[in-house]
């Protein structure tokens, strides 16, 4: 029979079995050490030029980093080389040319181009002519394109490189049709559109010429066919012709501007009380009178050419100046007044 192993001798075990670990856990960590050898870049024997994409896919909307890596000899430079301008699929955001990175055995030069792909699907970026210069020689490389893959951003669709077409619209969303609401909205836009419309267009009509009270035809028509006919009249008697074209004057600017009731300062009761009383009133009264508003430029013509037509009604019978002459030249002057004052939008 074997005999009972003790607590003690237990002890001496447990104790032998962690100190052969401990040896042994040093001693092949010592082994591996040895075997650990620096990694040395050696200087590469032909420049290389390559593109690389961070990350791999990308989403469509986000803005993704392109670089082109290009490895030369120590004291090699590479010639400065145009990157795409634009790519079917993608804007190009930004392009950068990053500091050298230079180590014992080699330099890296790299430029960046940031992107951001605008569609769904495969887009190729093209292959980039580049030059390297050193030694005295300068080395042609080509940087291989890629193909870059635009992933959708609906999270149910990542795989689709297709653009999503039309679907059915939810009818049951809200216990109404959608384009109910659509069409209303359409309709009440197109309306307040068409109203619009027609109140700039009843704003840009030209104002309505205003007419005789008497007929229908304008009052500066009437005005100048009694003033023609006044100078007919000249020849056989110049002071009639001039109560004439002073009657008609005094009816032109009542029909034209309102001149048919002006206020007088100081009266107790307006002589004019109506339309058509303007030719009842004296120069003097009418030299006293406050113009209407639309004639308030025009009124001290008026009154001045009244008073020309009076000197030729009133004159002295002694009078040297030949009535004739000065009658045909006051109703001149009258003439040309009511033709400047014609409205703008009635062709003269």
């Amino acid at each position: 029979m074997s005999r009972p192993i003790t607590a003690r001798k237990r002890w001496w075990i447990a104790g032998g079995v962690c100190i052969v670990a401990l040896l042994a856990q040093s001693g092949c960590s010592d082994l591996f050490a040895g075997d650990e050898k620096e990694v040395v870049y050696r200087a590469p024997v032909h420049s290389r030029a390559m593109w690389v994409l961070e990350p791999a896919t990308i989403r469509i909307g986000d803005v993704a980093t392109l670089e082109v890596a290009v490895v030369t000899r120590p004291d090699h430079r590479v010639l400065p080389f145009a990157t795409p301008d634009q790519v079917a699929g993608l804007w190009i955001l930004e392009v950068e040319t990053l500091p050298v990175t230079k180590e014992t055995n080699r330099w890296i030069h790299r430029t960046r181009v940031r992107i951001r792909p605008r569609e769904v699907g495969r887009f190729d970026w093209p292959s980039t002519p580049i030059e390297v210069e050193g030694d005295g020689v300068v080395e042609n490389l080509i940087a291989d394109g890629l193909t870059i893959e635009v992933q959708s951003v609906v999270p149910e669709y990542v795989g689709k490189l297709t653009p999503f077409g039309l679907g059915p619209l939810d009818t049951e969303a809200g216990g109404r049709n959608p384009w109910i609401w659509a069409v209303g909205g359409a309709g009440f836009t197109l309306g307040c559109v068409g109203l619009l419309w027609l109140a700039r267009r009843e704003s840009n009509k030209p104002a309505p010429p205003t007419k005789s009270r008497s007929h229908g035809t304008p009052s500066w028509e009437t005005a100048l066919g009694v003033i023609e006919e006044a100078l007919v009249e000249i020849e056989r008697d110049p002071i009639s012709a001039c109560a004439k074209a002073s009657s008609a004057l005094r009816t032109y600017m009542d029909r034209r501007f309102g001149a048919g009731k002006p206020s007088l300062p100081g009266a107790d009761v307006d002589p004019i009380v109506h339309f058509g009383r303007a030719v009842a009133c004296t120069t003097d009264e009418l030299e006293r009178a406050k113009p209407p508003f639309a004639a308030t430029s025009r009124w001290p013509r008026f009154v001045a050419l009244l008073r020309q037509l009076d000197r030729v009604q009133f004159a002295a019978p002694a009078s040297a100046a030949s009535p004739h002459t000065a009658a045909r030249e006051a109703i001149r002057e009258v003439a040309s007044f009511v033709r400047d004052t014609i409205p703008n939008q009635v062709a003269r």
